[in-house]
């Protein structure tokens, strides 16, 4: 069969970007944490970027996936935020975006 034998690597990232959003849905990242470990991930995407391997770059995507899906959920508490302070609905429309 031609669809399993050629090569299909976006199916990969795929995978891992749907892996990441999964395991960041059971287990939670404490909201300390984001930071440093967004700066870990920097670190290695450079590493990764001057010495690629495969699955680097597969464990990178799954961590970014799972790193923007633990941010996302603390910018709308911030806009939920303004909005119930009486902050204009423009400004906190521009912030959540």
């Amino acid at each position: 069969m031609k669809l399993l034998s050629a090569r299909q690597p976006f199916v990969g990232l795929a995978l891992m970007a749907a892996m990441g959003i999964i395991i960041a849905e059971i287990l939670p990242f404490p909201s300390v944490a984001l930071v440093p470990t967004a700066i870990m991930l920097a670190l290695c995407i450079l590493a990764v970027a001057c010495w690629p391997r495969l699955l680097a770059t597969y464990a990178i995507v799954g961590a970014g996936f799972f790193l923007l899906h633990n941010f996302r959920p603390a910018a709308l508490k911030v806009s939920n935020s303004l909005t119930n302070l009486g902050a204009g609905r423009e400004f906190s429309q521009r912030l959540a975006v």
